[in-house]
This record gives structure tokens, C-alpha cells and sequence, in this order.
């Protein structure tokens, strides 16, 4: 016979929940790991994106879980995060009930790649190509391409760029522009590439449109280019020689105008003609006329073309300076006698005819007459001369004295005598009237501008005789006197009026 007794033996399960160690791909645990301490750190380059941890149980018969703040790792793999990642492992007892949580924090570090994996520009080829580690390339476009657009791939996609002086779009100058890409990573490392990018000048040589402004009557046009590229320029060239701007002097007739537009480049050049046809002018009008000596009558009026004008005694020659209304008419100045010589006339006592004739471009011609007095002296008689002897029939006698000119009447004691007016100061008498009274003779001269009187006393020649009377006579101012008004010597004996 026989009794089994059963004895059950209850265990206390271990409530040790400590790890007796704890590794990680992610480095060394800082502090050294410690079964006690239950807080660490570790950091990872920023290419480390999960960490594996391994955690040794101080209990086998213990578990434990790994978790961060996003959830549950995978097979003791951790994602990272860039920055501070709390891993924690959670170990619980064999009593289900004693826990204990070690965290280790695990930083990974921001990316300091700041190189791009690529570049490219919407125009032109980039020289050399494009390799990461080279800086500095050119770009060469045409002038059509006013802008550029440079499409950087970054070697970190969380890194940023920047591009001077715009920004990825930039509007471009003739010549070198230079664009500075600059890429900065996520620990703030940064690096510069730099495209110079060469835009040709333009080779537009043409006009979008001219216009010609021809004014009526004028001698000039005015020539409007309107350039197709506004950075091209134009010279502007007449028959005439280079015009004063955009204004161009005519000849009258075909003229050629020429408008020469050079491009930006420099090189490439187009011209231009315009044949511009001015026509003759038929304006042979004055617009004034001048006198160096008097005044013209009536106030000159262009199409007034006869006038008068007085000048003094003084005035043998005046000038003449006509004005032509239309600058490329002619002018030709004559008298009587002929042509003037530089505009100055000679004039003539009396009266002068002088003809400014004016000839148009197209040959019409106009005439102005000036009708110039020359005033003569004023009318008087100064001296009377009677010439030596007493010739049969009566004495010749001249008489001494200024404005003669145009004389047309003598009279001696109210007679009409023969006479000739010898020069403008000197009347030739031929002879005095039979039976003159020698004691006191009235001379009358007149001419168109009045009559001039003189008495003289003319005794006889006597020989060697001085008469009182006639010496009283001369003393008084009526005796026969010279030309300078001295007594006159009439017989001869260098002593005055002897008798």
C-alpha cells in the first residue's frame, strides 16, 4: 500500500528590474553605464538616422521595452530625429509589478553639408560643368536674354540657398553680371558658388520709325529717328555737313540726308536715306535796308521799293546795307556810274539814283531806288577876285565862296551877266556889265536852295595911285579882296590894292 503526499513548492518570482549593462550603435553612453544610474547620453552624426540599442537583463526571467517619444522601435532600432531624441528602456520584473526606466537622450547632430549636388540655368551651359566642389563658373547668353534663372540642387535637402544681387530670377545688364549663390547648411556652415553670367550686346541696327518735319518756307528739316533698341545710337548727316542735332540745313533742290544707326555692339550699323526735296525760293523781298549816312523816306516797308533820303555836303560816299528776307536771296548795288563797291556808293552833289537789286533762288528779281540828295554847301559868297587888267568891253571877275553847285542865276548891280560855275566853291563871271559902278558892286548868286548877295567895292587900276576914297573904302571891307580875304594886289606890286 502506498500514499503519495504532494508538496508544492511556491517560488517567489524576482522583482529585480535592473540591467546589469546597456549598449548602442548609437556610441558611447555618457556617463559609463552603471546598473544604478538610470540616465545617459550619446550623440550621432546627422547621417545617423536610427540607433540600436541593446539592453542586458540583470533577471533573465525580466523583460523589457524600447520606446521614444514618437512610439515603439522596431527590434531595438530607433528612428533619430535631427536634435534630442529621448530613447527609453523600460524594464520590468519577473513580478510583473517591480519596473525601472533607463533613458538615454540621443542627439543628432544638424548636417553641415553645404555643397550642392547640382546647377543649372534656364540659358546658356554653365563652363566648366558643373561639379560639387568646383565654385566659380560663366554663363554666356545672347542679348535677346534679359533674365536668368539658376535651378540649385542642394546636397541636403534641408539646407537653403540665397542668390545676389536678386534673387533665382535675375534681369540682366549688357556685359558681365555677376550672381553669387550662397548655400547654407542646417549647423549654419555655409559656401559660395559664383556665375558670371556674359550678356552679348545688342546688334539691332534699325528704326522702328522716322519722321521728317519739313517747315514751309524754311531752309531746314527736322529729322525724328525712333530706335527699335533703345541702347543703339544715330548720327544724323546732311549734304550740308553733319547736322546740328536732329536739325538738318537744306540746298535748295534734292538734298540727301542720311541717318546712320549703330547698334549697341558697335559693329553692326544700318543707314538710313531721306531724299529731301526743297524748292527754289521766289522771295526777293528786303526785310530792311540801312543807310551808314541818312535816313530813308518813307520807314522802310518790304514791299515798299521806292524811297528818298538826304545826306550833308560831307557824305561823297554812304553805304548800303540790304537784309534780305530770304537768307539764301543776292543782292546787287549800282548808281548811275556803276556798280558800288562793297556797298558803298560814291555820291555825286545833288541828286544819286542808287538801285539795290535783289535776286531770288529762282532768279526773281525785285528793285528798291533810293533817291540820295547830297546837299550842297551853304549858299554864300565870300570874296570877290577881280583879275588884273581892264579888258575891252568890261573886267573878268571870280567869285569866292561855297554851295554854287546847281547855280542858275548872276547878277552884278542887278544885271544878268555870263557866268560858270568852275567847282561848288568858285563862280567865273566872263565879264562886268559896260558901265558898272566900280565904287560898290552887288553880287546876287541863285541856286534851288536860295540866293546869296555880296557887295564889293571895284575902283579902277590906276597906276601906282592910292586913291583915299578907295582906301577908306577897304578899311570899310568893300574893297576887291583875295582869296584869303586879304586886299586885293591888282597891279601887281606885292602891296596890296594899289591904285
Amino acid at each position: 500500500t502506498k500514499r503519495a503526499y504532494a508538496v508544492v513548492v511556491m517560488r517567489v518570482p524576482l522583482n529585480d528590474a535592473a540591467l546589469s549593462g546597456l549598449t548602442t550603435s548609437a556610441g558611447e553612453l555618457m556617463p559609463v553605464f552603471v546598473s544604478g544610474t538610470l540616465n545617459y547620453s550619446a550623440s550621432v552624426a546627422n547621417d545617423v538616422t536610427t540607433a540600436v540599442f541593446t539592453p542586458t537583463l540583470h533577471d533573465p526571467n525580466a523583460t523589457y521595452t524600447i520606446v521614444t517619444a514618437a512610439g515603439p522601435c522596431v527590434g531595438n532600432a530607433c528612428a533619430l530625429n535631427v536634435g534630442a531624441n529621448t530613447v527609453t528602456v523600460t524594464v520590468t520584473a519577473e513580478d510583473g509589478v517591480t519596473k525601472r526606466a533607463y533613458a538615454v537622450e540621443v542627439t543628432r547632430r544638424l548636417a553641415d553639408d553645404a555643397a550642392l549636388s547640382g546647377l543649372t540655368t534656364s540659358a546658356g551651359e554653365l563652363a566648366p560643368a558643373f561639379v560639387s566642389g568646383t565654385l566659380n563658373y560663366s554663363v554666356s547668353v545672347g542679348n535677346q536674354v534679359t533674365m536668368i534663372v539658376l535651378i540649385p540642387t542642394t546636397n541636403d535637402p534641408l539646407a537653403t540657398y540665397s542668390i545676389a544681387p536678386i534673387s533665382a530670377t535675375n534681369m540682366l545688364t549688357v556685359g558681365l553680371n555677376y550672381l553669387t549663390m550662397t548655400v547654407t547648411s542646417q549647423a549654419g556652415t555655409q559656401r559660395e558658388y559664383v556665375v558670371i553670367v556674359a550678356r552679348a550686346p545688342s546688334n539691332d541696327a534699325s528704326l522702328s520709325s522716322l519722321t521728317a518735319n519739313v517747315v514751309n518756307g524754311t531752309t531746314y528739316v527736322v529729322l525724328t529717328p525712333t530706335l527699335n533698341d533703345p541702347n543703339a545710337t544715330y548720327t544724323i548727316v546732311a549734304a550740308t555737313g553733319p547736322c546740328l542735332g536732329n536739325t538738318c540745313v537744306l540746298n535748295a533742290g534734292m538734298n540727301t540726308v542720311t541717318v546712320t544707326v549703330t547698334a549697341e555692339d558697335g559693329v553692326t550699323m544700318l543707314d538710313y536715306i531721306v531724299i529731301v526735296s526743297r524748292q527754289l525760293s521766289d522771295d526777293a523781298s528786303l526785310s530792311g535796308l540801312i543807310l551808314s549816312s541818312g535816313e530813308i523816306a518813307p520807314a522802310f516797308v518790304s514791299n515798299t521799293l521806292s524811297y528818298t533820303a538826304s545826306v550833308p555836303y560831307e557824305a561823297m560816299t554812304s553805304k548800303f546795307i540790304p537784309i534780305p528776307h530770304q537768307p539764301n536771296a543776292s543782292y546787287t548795288i549800282g548808281t548811275a556810274a556803276g556798280p558800288c563797291v562793297a556797298n558803298v556808293c560814291a555820291l555825286n552833289l545833288g541828286v544819286n539814283m542808287v538801285t539795290v537789286t535783289v535776286t531770288a533762288e529762282d532768279g526773281t528779281v525785285a528793285e528798291y531806288v533810293v533817291e540820295v540828295t547830297r546837299l550842297s554847301r551853304v549858299l554864300a559868297i565870300g570874296n570877290v577876285w577881280p583879275k588884273m587888267g581892264v579888258p575891252e568891253g568890261g573886267m573878268p571877275v571870280s567869285l569866292f565862296g561855297s554851295g554854287f553847285t546847281g547855280a542858275y542865276s548872276v547878277t552884278v548891280d542887278g544885271q544878268p551877266v555870263e557866268f560858270t560855275v568852275l567847282d561848288d566853291g568858285r563862280i567865273g563871271i566872263a565879264a562886268m556889265p559896260v558901265g558898272t559902278n566900280l565904287d560898290y558892286v552887288d553880287f546876287v548868286v541863285t541856286t534851288g536852295a536860295g540866293s546869296a548877295t555880296a557887295a564889293q567895292g571895284l575902283p579902277p587900276l590906276l597906276p601906282r595911285c592910292r586913291h583915299p576914297r578907295l582906301l577908306a573904302a577897304g578899311r570899310a571891307g568893300l574893297g576887291p579882296r583875295g582869296p584869303g580875304g586879304q586886299p586885293a594886289d591888282r597891279d601887281g606890286d606885292g602891296a596890296g590894292a594899289g591904285l
